[in-house]
């Protein structure tokens, strides 16, 4: 019987990935951001990511962190931006974007959901965390990275080839 439940969820959450809302993170900008298909669900989880990092991080708003929502009306997307500024910033950063607080990361990835009984199919198809897809630093388009998942296989790679060389310059 569990197994059954399990498995219905999995077919909701790939369906959901490839529409609207998504979370992402850009680790060479050190920010989060959301993309929302309207004004209320933006603001919604503006509200929800500033009381994330000041209750799971103790992190100022203003000081530790920057957040935004900016408007694309042409596209009916409203993207959050938040950007971490300082160095207890950047950590909660890494904490979220390697599951290493999944309480505050599910609290980010949710935050856009109205609170209620009625709303526990969202809750459970909220997509994870993604890592950013465009290597674009653009301060009002995020891209096609949502309908784009064809080169998540070279962004891996990428990613991975990042880290190889990060770690070969640690000297022993």
């Amino acid at each position: 019987m569990y197994q059954n439940v399990f498995e219905s969820q999995v077919v909701e959450l790939t369906s959901e990935i490839s529409g609207e809302p998504c979370v992402s993170f850009d680790p060479e900008h050190v920010r989060l951001e959301g993309v929302y298909g309207d004004q209320l669900s933006a603001y919604r989880a503006k509200r929800g990511w500033i009381d994330a990092l000041e209750k799971c991080f103790l992190l100022d708003l203003s000081h530790d962190f920057n957040i935004a929502v900016v408007s694309s009306y042409a596209d009916n997307r409203f993207i959050l931006r938040c950007e971490f500024v300082t160095a207890c910033a950047r950590y909660a950063f890494w904490r979220l974007t390697n599951h290493q607080a999944p309480e505050a990361q599910y609290s980010i990835e949710t935050a856009h959901v109205a609170r209620g009984a009625s709303q526990h199919d969202e809750f459970v198809s909220c997509p994870d965390l993604v890592p950013f897809q465009s290597t674009e630093s653009a301060p009002l388009v995020l891209g096609d990275t949502l309908n784009d998942r064809g080169n998540i296989a070279s962004t891996v790679r990428e990613v991975f080839g990042k880290i190889v060389k990060s770690l070969s310059r640690i000297p022993e």
